[in-house]
């Protein structure tokens, strides 16, 4: 007996012993690596292209810095209020890439800190514009390193069956522009094709249009003014569309609307796209992204692109992505190597090329890059980078969101389709973009039509309140 115990005394120590040295393997195989993490969260979608771009970029840092372990992170937000509750909320990752016209919310409630330092000289040549994006109140909050900008493309098959030479077309400025639609539309009448398509259901898309249409006469979309009656809150933004140059443009774009398909204002990018292939529209303003999927599902169409024809000065609709460090994170400097590696040569040149795929989606930020190689033979990518020379910053004013929504969106809606003057429209647009910025900035300024009307309505039940409350107070 005393046996039998004893021996179940050493197979019960032996099953321990064995027990302890299996937990300390497993311990010693998933103990946390060395050096420290740091996520980056990016609003492109897992398996798109701007994401695929990311994922090369950020492997080529893992294997230059393998003491920094980096987590990338799809389908961030993208506007600036869903941006800071993501923060807020402890979701968002260390690093944030975000559209710059967000950052000014963000870094004046302290969400993102100063990044000058990560400035360094590894980093190519930005363009200047690109770095004021990056900017708020003197300080640098983000890294730019690509961009998405307009310009024209256009179908080389059609306009050379139209009379033109794919490779040099007239559209060098608006009226060579409006000949072109006209010739085009002359000549394949009856074919189903129309000059221009627009994507009329992307208020982004159709903003940016028009904001370069102005941008090109020389006008500006928002300015800031000093107001006689607001004088204490200093210099305010105000929407400046009803003058000439304003105005000018948008007779320009209710012109390209007579050549546009009825039904393009209900397109979305999409539709404009599979339009476009089918051979139903031969040009349209887009991005890089545009071209790169036309060439991916319709290589037989003959892809172009040209600077967008200009009336007096050049003028383009970019949207900056950079990359930020939120103010939770916990390894700020392993953040700053990550940024400043993103604009790095060997990171622009993926985004300049497409990387592995060989479909960019996005431009490069760095100005070496306007005479490199690859361009020479992949020239419908060039002038998107052009572009970057000459952008408009209307999109960074706070507030702006609220204008593009309740009032220059719809208002260039209307132009297109031929049912408001471009004079009235003009003064609309300034008229409710101006009231939508008071009412985000929390000033008054110059009621509109519906705001006197409610005021109105509020003094008249005011006033019938007190008239029947001292008209039927009881007799003593």
């Amino acid at each position: 007996m005393k046996n039998l115990l004893s021996n179940r005394r050493v197979l019960f120590g032996v099953a321990a012993t064995a027990a302890v040295c299996a937990l300390l393997v497993l311990v010693a195989g998933h103990r946390a690596p060395k050096g420290v993490c740091i996520s980056f969260e990016t609003p492109f979608a897992r398996g798109s292209g701007g994401f695929r771009r990311l994922e090369e970029i950020v492997g080529v840092f893992r294997e230059k810095n393998p003491e920094i372990h980096v987590k990338l992170l799809p389908g961030g937000p993208r506007e600036r209020d869903a941006i800071i509750k993501h923060i807020l909320a402890g979701r968002a990752g260390d690093v944030i890439e975000i559209p710059l016209a967000a950052l000014p919310g963000l870094a004046k409630k302290g969400y993102v800190i100063d990044v000058a330092n990560a400035l360094t000289d590894d980093i190519g040549d930005v363009f200047p514009l690109a770095l004021a994006a990056a900017e708020y109140d003197n300080a640098t909050y983000a890294m730019p390193f690509r961009a998405r900008a307009t310009q024209l493309i256009y179908n080389g098959g059609i306009l050379l069956e139209s009379g033109f030479l794919p490779d040099d077309p007239l559209l060098n400025n608006w009226t060579e522009l409006l000949e072109t639609c006209q010739t085009i539309a002359r000549r394949i009448r009856g074919r189903g094709c129309r000059p221009l398509g627009i994507a009329g259901a992307d208020a982004d898309m159709l903003a940016g249009l028009g904001a370069a249409l102005i941008g090109q006469t020389d006008g500006e979309l928002l300015a800031l003014r000093q107001e006689k009656d607001l004088s204490d809150l200093g210099a305010i933004w105000r929407v400046t569309i009803n003058n000439e140059a304003g105005i000018h443009a948008l007779s320009m774009l209710r012109r390209l609307g007579e050549y546009v398909p009825r039904g393009a204002l209900y397109w979305s990018r999409d539709d404009l796209l599979r339009e476009f292939t089918a051979g139903r529209v031969a040009m349209f303003f887009g991005d890089t992204a545009a071209v790169s999927r036309i060439r991916r599902e319709a290589p037989d169409v003959q892809v172009k692109v040209v600077e967008a024809p200009v009336d007096r000065t050049y003028a383009s609709c970019v949207v900056y992505y950079g990359a930020a460090i939120t103010s939770a994170a916990r390894h700020p400097e392993a953040c700053r190597k990550l940024l400043t590696h993103l604009c790095g040569g060997a990171s622009q040149n993926v985004i300049m090329t497409g990387g592995r795929t060989g479909l960019p989606t996005s431009a490069p930020v760095c100005r070496e890059f306007l005479d490199d190689p690859w361009y020479g033979e992949h020239p419908c990518y060039k002038p998107f980078l052009k572009a970057l020379r000459y952008s408009s910053g209307h999109a960074r004013v706070q507030g702006w969101r609220e204008v593009q929504k309740q009032a220059f969106a719809p208002e260039l809606k209307k132009v297109i389709a031929g049912k408001t003057d471009p004079r009235a429209a003009a003064k609309r647009i300034e008229e409710r973009g101006n009231a939508a910025l008071g009412t985000y900035y929390g000033y008054i300024g110059h009621a509109s039509e519906t705001a006197v009307l409610g005021m109105s309505i509020i003094a008249g039940g005011v006033f019938l309140l007190v008239f029947f409350t001292v008209g039927h107070r009881p007799k003593r």
